[in-house]
């Protein structure tokens, strides 16, 4: 168990972890962008020589072609979706919240509940939000 002496010890440990945290993820985002380059030739060269893929003594480089779609921005387009996803039978099956917008929804109806002396709110379909403690930590 620790103690209250062990505290400056431990904060010192979470300063240099979140310091070696950052550098690596910075070294991460370099990388990644010199991935991305590499890609980029990768899939220029083989465009350009009408492969498909190509074989090296290091991995096998190919192209795919992928098709998305972005999903609808406006109200009138999410409706339009919602009623074809209906039509279908597949809106209980994709159609899904946010996990950060429910949480804010469960908080601010929370908030109002408690204002009103309502201590028993439950947010219906969702259940007892579990509660957990975290750290936090500034310099």
């Amino acid at each position: 168990m620790y103690t209250l002496n062990d505290l400056p010890g431990i904060c010192e440990e979470i300063a240099t972890l979140r310091s070696e945290e950052a550098r690596m993820s910075l070294c991460k985002k370099e990388v990644s962008a010199n991935l991305e380059i590499a890609e980029g030739k990768a899939l220029e060269v083989l465009v350009a020589s009408n492969l498909k893929s190509f074989k090296s003594a290091h991995g096998t480089v190919g192209v795919t072609v992928r098709t998305s779609v972005k999903t609808p921005k406006t109200l009138e387009e999410k409706a339009a979706l919602f009623a074809y996803l209906k039509e279908i039978g597949m809106y209980d099956e994709l159609v899904s919240v946010n996990s950060t917008t429910l949480n804010s929804l469960y908080k601010s109806k929370l908030e109002e509940a408690q204002a009103q002396g309502q201590d028993d709110f439950v947010l219906p379909g969702v259940g007892e939000p579990s509660i957990s403690q975290i750290i936090s930590f500034r310099k």
